[in-house]
């Protein structure tokens, strides 16, 4: 594994523990607060409400914690799993190499660009993290679960030297039989 493999899949487990262990504080933080409405707005709020809320807001960032998995898990499976190699290789078979991949690329980012306002909304923009999966894809390769090497180990485990040496005999017999045939035929 590269070594910019191994920057990036601490990178990945740095960002997503902490964003796990922000939302298990954040759960934590409103069950211990659930059963008291803050002075500030116990005029106008009931307890029942503030309860009702706290209970959404729970619910909420349980599900966040399901997304934060799935987005890790999806980020592997574009990067170590070749799903980036194999999303280039389609776009590849539409726009050749040259100018209207390039100009598909601006597109997108000056589409997107327009909603950034700080450097909070650009490290949340989806097509950063995609900029930076196809620029580790470049320097490390598909990956070890890529389809290619998968086909490709199972291709080597399946053609083994006896395997191919009797494969390529039985066909070396059969071609000097199917010759002597024809010679056979010829002088006939």
């Amino acid at each position: 594994m590269s070594t910019f493999s191994v920057l990036f899949l601490a990178a990945l487990l740095i960002a997503t523990g902490m964003r796990l262990w922000l939302a298990t504080r954040h759960v934590q933080h409103i069950w211990a607060h659930r059963d008291a409405v803050p002075s500030a707005f116990a005029d106008e709020i009931s307890l029942e409400a503030h309860r009702k809320a706290a209970d959404y807001s729970i619910a909420k960032t349980r599900l966040n914690v399901a997304a934060i998995v799935f987005d890790a898990a999806v980020l592997l499976a574009l990067t170590f799993g070749g799903g980036l190699q194999a999303i280039d290789d389609l776009v590849a078979s539409f726009y050749p190499e040259g100018i209207a991949r390039g100009v598909l690329f601006v597109a997108i980012l000056t589409v997107k660009l327009k909603n950034v306002s700080g450097l909070d909304d650009f490290v949340e923009l989806d097509e950063p993290l995609y900029a930076l999966s196809f620029v580790w894809l470049f320097f490390s390769g598909a990956g070890w679960l890529s389809v290619d090497d998968l086909f490709k180990r199972a291709l080597k485990s399946w053609i083994r030297p006896e395997r191919s040496q009797a494969t390529v005999g039985a066909l070396s017999t059969t071609c000097a039989e199917a010759r002597d045939d024809a010679n056979g035929l010829r002088d006939f």
